[in-house]
């Protein structure tokens, strides 16, 4: 599979970025429209989904507003006083923290990273 995309990865980087410009922004112009089903009286759902959205837009990076906005509903479940699912939400947390930590900061931020700290 990877052979066959060397073939075609010429081909691709061919097409100028003006080209599928359009494609992107309706691909973004639908992932906006859920944001209307926020219930915007709910905390508990408000500050997560803003969480998630502010860090995928600010990061650059899926994977940070992911984790952090299951951070987020974990913990605001937790505060809710759904405190039954406690040491599966602290599994959570665990596996949350050891993602965050070794994958994203090692390989994504480097030197060349407007938002490296190194």
């Amino acid at each position: 599979m990877f052979g066959v995309s060397l073939f075609f990865a010429p081909l691709v980087a061919a097409i100028p970025a003006a080209a599928y410009a359009p494609a992107l922004i309706i691909v973004g112009a639908m992932m906006i429209t859920p944001i209307l089903k926020i219930d915007f009286d709910d905390y508990t759902e408000l500050i997560p989904a803003f969480t998630v959205i502010a860090l995928m837009s600010f990061t650059y990076n899926i994977g940070v507003g992911i984790t952090a906005g299951s951070f987020c509903i974990h913990s605001s479940s937790w505060r809710r006083g759904d405190g039954t699912n406690y040491m599966r939400d602290s599994g959570c947390f665990a596996g949350y923290r050891y993602f965050f930590t070794s994958s994203t900061h090692t390989n994504s931020y480097n030197s060349q990273n407007a938002l490296s700290f190194e």
